[in-house]
């Protein structure tokens, strides 16, 4: 994904790149056992944290709302 980024950007082409950041499930199935069975707990990001997650993707361009038809 990264590298057609910069493969576009050097060609001077705007190209779409779709990327889905959800989870299948598959790897999630023991997650979801404990959570019915109410074996989580909650956790919460401190904000430092987060901005520092945050920061990593600064300089990439933002995403822009789509209309459905």
């Amino acid at each position: 994904m990264v590298e057609e980024a910069q493969k576009a950007k050097e060609e001077g082409k705007e190209k779409t790149i779709v990327v889905s950041f959800s989870g299948h499930g598959l790897l999630d199935l023991g997650a979801y056992e404990k959570y019915f069975a109410g074996e989580l707990s909650d956790f919460t990001l401190e904000d430092a944290d987060i901005a520092k997650s945050t920061e990593i993707l600064k300089n990439y361009p933002k995403p822009q709302n789509f209309k459905s038809r």
